[in-house]
């Protein structure tokens, strides 16, 4: 199922869609033999999206997937028609207002007839095929669902670029990473797999799993032990760090204490020799780090605004930056909640 801000855009991207055409109805209006006025345009536009939505929404759910194709194609054109009709009642003084110079009218009248049945069958068609594409992709999803949950095993794509199945047991971390997931092992190494956490999310037990932030997902048996800004797994041999997010450590926490408060440690212990290994800091970082030392306590939309970045951006800089240890959350009666450099 889609989650809240999926749907948020998928809501958001059919109402501009349809203003769209409402747009280009009115604009063109003068190019066609139709309505005089905008108002009958834009009506006219919601009856083709009241078509639309109720094939898409009843027709096809309730008659064409159970297979009743026949009586699916004949409600679907009687809805077409139905449309034309009210259409051409909407429209049908416009348009001999428009045509009164014509000899022939009645064939000219046919014509108009047949334009807008045309006009509303292609916008009928075309969403009647993004209904299909949608359906399809949903059915994949719950297959891929039902098996992953039923080997516990998930697919992912090789260094040989060939699909094969990993087992979960063998799986340390996900890495959202330049619109891939990169999959590392417990031994290491390292695979790819297309799609979004969210995508894994709903595809993994939330006994599993545990979102650290907007990049990792995390096996919670491969974690060793887990401090206040972060939690540990094994890959190889060796201990890595993964950050939590930035607005939601106390969330993540509470999860992690709930699975198992043992490997709860409250001391961040052994950061020294990990930092070593770590990449030496962006540009954008030390920019961060200068701004906080001019303007200590601020928070994370200041610093994206001052400094020009994205707020996704400021947060993915700045969890990074406390995960170092170089900056520290502050709350005092004094002032408002704000980040400081440490000295």
């Amino acid at each position: 199922m889609p989650n809240r801000k999926q749907q948020i855009l998928y809501i958001t991207a059919h109402i501009l869609f349809w203003a769209g055409v409402c747009m280009c109805f009115c604009i063109f209006s003068n190019l066609r033999p139709m309505a005089l006025h905008y108002w009958k345009e834009i009506l006219s536009v919601l009856f083709i999206a009241g078509m639309v939505y109720l094939n898409y929404f009843v027709l096809v759910p309730m008659i064409l997937l159970k297979r009743r194709r026949v009586l699916y194609w004949l409600c679907s054109l009687g809805l077409l028609m139905g449309t034309v009709f009210v259409e051409l009642c909407l429209l049908n003084s416009d348009i001999h207002i428009r045509v009164v110079w014509i000899d022939n009218f009645t064939l000219y009248y046919t014509i108009i007839c047949f334009s807008i049945f045309f006009r509303d069958a292609s916008f009928f068609l075309l969403f009647l095929m993004f209904k299909l594409y949608r359906v399809k992709a949903i059915v994949l999803e719950n297959t891929e669902r039902t098996f992953t949950n039923a080997v516990n095993k998930l697919t992912v794509i090789a260094p040989d670029h060939q699909i094969q199945l990993v087992d979960f047991k063998d799986i340390a971390y996900f890495l959202y990473d330049n619109d891939v997931i990169v999959l590392t092992l417990k031994n290491g190494q390292e695979l790819q797999r297309n799609g979004s956490l969210s995508e894994l999310e709903n595809l993994i037990s939330p006994d599993l799993r545990i979102r650290a932030n907007r990049h990792s997902l995390v096996m919670l048996d491969s974690v060793v032990r887990y401090t206040p800004s972060a939690l540990y797994v094994e890959v190889g041999g060796k201990e890595k760090s993964i950050p939590y997010y930035l607005t939601k450590q106390e969330d993540v926490l509470e999860s992690l204490k709930k699975w198992n408060c043992n490997l709860y440690s409250s001391e961040d212990f052994g950061e020294s020799s990990i930092q070593k290994e770590e990449k030496p800091l962006s540009e954008d970082m030390r920019r961060i780090l200068d701004y906080l030392v001019e303007n200590p306590g601020s928070g994370v939309e200041q610093v994206a605004k001052c400094l020009h970045f994205s707020s996704r951006t400021a947060y993915r800089l700045m969890a990074e930056l406390r995960h170092r240890q170089l900056i520290d959350y502050k709350e005092d009666k004094t002032r408002e909640k704000g980040y400081i450099v440490k000295s």
